[in-house]
């Protein structure tokens, strides 16, 4: 069987596996490197390197849902900075520790799974006080570096009052813990800060944006993509996915946001394969049963 569209011995190597197993292999996150992404991950491993200092810097990270920000998160927390769970050391080593804002806006919600998170027992019933003379003990064994917030958004959904306490507390942490701290989340969370200037200061912000088919780079950049999907998926024909036509299809029905593309191309190449076609061409789009997602729907076809 000639698999020469494909670029690399691994590839052809997954072509020859049974189907489930290519299906499995599709199915799994995925890396690809990008300007907007590769910007994002500078940043991060710059806050990961910074000397430690009274006022750490800090990073706001905005993007839409499937902008790809949490694959970027978890790229950084788990691929590139991850724990090391040793029986043989005192203390677990964790230098990145990623948790969800929670959707009780309080600074003892907060504070407890920052501790969830790196699987410390509290007791529920403990002040702001005493779970932060915890957290003190246990994130400086354990080595924390830097503390990324996911869906930061939630904060801005509390009142007035209980936004300035969750304010007041991540400003807390930071000053204790000489950490760096990445808040992320979607639009919705960009004036998180925005009201205490002194908060708003410490945080750089980095915004993930869609991609445009009319811009140049952005083309280019999404082109490679789908080149390098190309390259890789364990496919045994060659698709022509970089067709003018096809190309255009995947900025309409994916509204040119990462995770839509990705996701895409992944259920493209799955019908591919449960169909003996093993390869991707215009009618797989068709019957491969996509539906393009609301917020795509409701900004390109209302």
């Amino acid at each position: 069987m000639e698999l020469n569209h494909l670029t690399s011995e691994s590839a052809r190597i997954d072509a020859i596996l049974p189907d489930k197993d290519r299906i499995r292999l599709i199915q799994r996150d995925h890396w690809y490197t990008y300007p907007r992404g590769d910007a994002v991950l500078s940043h991060m491993e710059r806050l990961y390197q910074h000397a430690r200092i009274d006022r750490m810097p800090n990073l706001q990270l905005i993007g839409e849902s499937m902008s790809g920000k949490s694959r970027l998160l978890n790229r950084f927390a788990l691929e590139l900075h991850p724990a090391i769970l040793d029986s043989r050391l005192d203390a677990d080593f964790r230098p990145v520790v990623m948790f969800d804002a929670p959707t009780t806006t309080t600074s003892q919600a907060l504070l407890q799974e920052m501790l969830i998170a790196v699987n410390a027992p509290f007791s529920v019933g403990a002040n702001p006080t005493r779970l932060m003379a915890q957290i003190e003990k246990v994130y400086r064994r354990i080595g924390v570096r830097i503390l990324i917030i996911d869906e930061i958004q939630h904060i801005v959904r509390g009142s007035g009052r209980q936004q300035r306490e969750l304010r007041d507390q991540i400003k807390l942490i930071g000053n204790r813990l000489r950490i760096s701290i990445v808040a992320a989340g979607i639009p919705e969370a960009s004036n998180a800060f925005a009201s205490d200037p002194q908060l708003s200061n410490r945080f750089h912000r980095l915004e993930l944006k869609r991609w445009h088919i009319n811009d140049k780079d952005d083309l280019k950049y999404v082109v490679a993509v789908i080149k390098s999907w190309q390259e890789t998926c364990p496919l045994k024909k060659q698709s022509n996915l970089l067709n003018e036509s096809i190309v255009q299809r995947i900025f309409d029905e994916t509204g040119g946001l990462f995770g839509h593309i990705i996701d895409y191309l992944k259920i493209a190449s799955e019908y591919a394969i449960v169909s003996g076609d093993e390869y991707i061409h215009e009618n797989t789009f068709r019957k491969m049963g996509w539906r393009i997602p609301k917020e795509v729907e409701d900004r390109y076809f209302a």
